[in-house]
């Protein structure tokens, strides 16, 4: 080949592996773009992600603590178990059948002699100490004598005919709502001004514990009811 044409040649492929090298540049230069944009979003996602669990897990934790404050408030914990009894009572009342009613009547059995137990173990002494008045210790004692007549009462609907049931159980469920409504209306706003609030969250929360570990006497209530059967039976 003559020694002109070749020199033409070789600017050629020179060129040519320049403009090549020059689009391999741009097409690396435009993958790094790519690639940083992508993990310039991944991290905005994930700081985003990460921001709304904080968000959640906070939020969470604002709810978890605010009901464990209303659950170890003493007075707070006693008026849900009442609406808690009444609810029953009521289905105690109404209920058919030897199963539905026996069901029915354990729930009440182990809600009733619960509530005492939490109430005569821990709650009622408190009262009692921080009594007053000569009205403070009168409540304290009609809230005893009161448990010990829900406690008959309990047994005689335990050991009803089929006929004598309902009967029974309309009895226990006005005698127990009386009791709930005296300490409602009277006695748990005596022990609002009697106890302060740090006081009946510590008594609420031994109550708490005492209901969830069973680890305190069973009280009245078993007792008397058993008490009761024997003699029926």
């Amino acid at each position: 080949m003559p020694r002109g044409q070749t020199n033409t040649a070789t600017k050629s492929r020179g060129k040519s592996k320049t403009q090549s090298r020059s689009r391999a540049n741009q097409s690396s230069s435009r993958s790094r773009a790519t690639a940083s944009r992508a993990a310039s979003s991944s991290s905005r996602s994930k700081t985003a992600t990460a921001s709304r669990g904080r968000a959640t897990g906070s939020a969470s934790a604002r709810r978890t603590s605010a009901g464990t404050g209303r659950a170890r408030d003493a007075i707070t914990l006693l008026t849900n178990d009442h609406k808690e009894m009444r609810r029953l009572l009521k289905e105690l009342k109404a209920a058919s059948g030897d199963s539905r009613r026996a069901k029915v009547l354990e729930q009440v059995q182990t809600a009733l002699k619960t509530h005492t137990m939490i109430e005569e173990q821990i709650f009622y002494p408190a009262f009692r100490d921080a009594a007053r008045k000569e009205e403070d210790r009168e409540l304290f004692y009609e809230a005893h004598a009161e448990h010990d007549a829900a406690d008959l009462i309990l047994g005689e609907v335990s050991t009803a005919q089929d006929e004598q049931f309902s009967a029974r159980a309309k009895v226990l469920m006005e005698i127990v709502e009386h009791h709930a409504k005296e300490e409602e209306e009277e006695m748990f706003p005596r022990a609002r001004k009697l106890l302060d609030q740090e006081e009946l969250r510590r008594l609420g929360g031994e109550m708490t514990e005492m209901k969830q570990n069973g680890s305190a006497s069973t009280g009245a209530i078993a007792a008397v009811t058993s008490a009761v059967r024997r003699v029926v039976g």
